[in-house]
């Protein structure tokens, strides 16, 4: 029987250009993104078929090779035509596509949160207001005593957007968990 993919709802405020959002708009996406992660990470991992039990490095590898082959089909990208000159033609994800590699993205920061407890924490961006991560969740760690963010729903999206381009750009999201495990375990 084939799988069928079942794209995540995000809260109505998603709809809202999130440049304009005020703080409780801020919590009221970041409350659904936390609440989510386990959620959407059980999903991505029953749908594409991966072994929960592997470790993370293993588990994200798996993850993102079935997921470069899924985002060839029709209901994950399709072609798009820019007039121009001359013309231009490019792979773009649908929105099964991108919902599916924010769900990558899910699946990234529970094994983050999981596998590194107390090293990171979520944390709306506020300021400055020109960050690419202005009024979004990200998780926070800190590195030699400064804080560092990272976005894994926007970091496995634009893996994810390369990958149409060049297959080798779905990789990266087992590489960054290797890099963070590593980086928190000398301290």
């Amino acid at each position: 029987m084939p799988r069928i993919y079942e794209p995540y709802e995000p809260p109505a405020v998603f709809s809202i250009d999130r440049s304009i959002w005020t703080l409780a708009q801020a919590r009221e996406y970041a409350a659904w993104v936390e609440s989510s992660v386990e959620t959407r990470a059980k999903f991505i991992v029953d749908f594409l078929e991966v072994d929960p039990e592997l470790e993370p490095v293993a588990l994200l590898e798996d993850a993102q090779e079935r997921v470069q082959v899924i985002l060839e089909g029709p209901e994950f990208s399709r072609w798009s035509y820019e007039k121009a000159i001359p013309p231009i033609r490019e792979k773009a994800l649908t929105f099964a596509g991108e919902a599916l590699s924010v769900d990558l993205g899910f699946l990234l920061a529970s094994l983050l949160l999981r596998h590194l407890p107390g090293v990171f924490c979520w944390k709306i961006v506020r300021k400055p207001r020109l960050d690419m991560n202005y009024n979004l969740p990200v998780l926070e760690h800190k590195v030699e005593g400064e804080p560092h963010v990272i976005n894994p729903l926007h970091f496995a999206f634009a893996k994810c957007l390369a990958a149409l381009e060049d297959s080798r750009y779905v990789h990266g999201l087992a590489e960054v968990f290797r890099y963070l495990q590593d980086l928190h375990s000398e301290v």
